[in-house]
Order: C-alpha cells, then structure tokens, then sequence
C-alpha cells in the first residue's frame, strides 16, 4: 500500500492551480485518488471543476489549431445574441 501520508504532503504543498491540472490528468490509484479528493475538498475544489478548467493535452492533439472544432466554437462565439 502507498504511503498516503506522502500524497498528503506532496499535495498539500501544490497551488490550487497545480492541483487542479493534477487532478485533471486522472490515472490515480485509488490511495492517491482519495487523498486528492480530500485536499480538493479542503480547499472547496472539485475533479469536475479541474475537468472544466483543465482539459487533458491529449484534447489540443485531437484537434488542430484551425480543426472542426475550433471553428465551430469561434462561430458560436461571434454569433449575435
């Protein structure tokens, strides 16, 4: 079993923004993964808020600066109200 006492500490000392992309990238064990809840927690943060603020790099990969997406988004963006 890993030592939690070490995620605690490791994750206690990152910046909310830190802990926020961490918890975003996923792929925890379930020690490390439960002793991240509770540090988000502490600080009022969610993994679905790291979600939203931080998407994994693999999503800029999936689509290109000038891909389908982006354009879809800078459409909808420029629309009227």
């Amino acid at each position: 079993m890993p030592d939690t006492y070490a995620f605690d500490q490791h994750y206690k000392a990152l910046s909310d923004e830190e802990l926020l992309k961490l918890a975003a990238e996923g792929g925890f064990t379930a020690e490390a993964a439960q002793v991240l809840g509770k540090e988000l927690a502490r600080r009022n943060l969610t993994f679905d808020e790291a979600k939203r603020h931080f998407a994994p790099e693999w999503l800029d990969k999936a689509d290109p600066p000038n891909g389908p997406m982006k354009k879809c988004v800078a459409i909808y963006a420029a629309r009227p109200p």
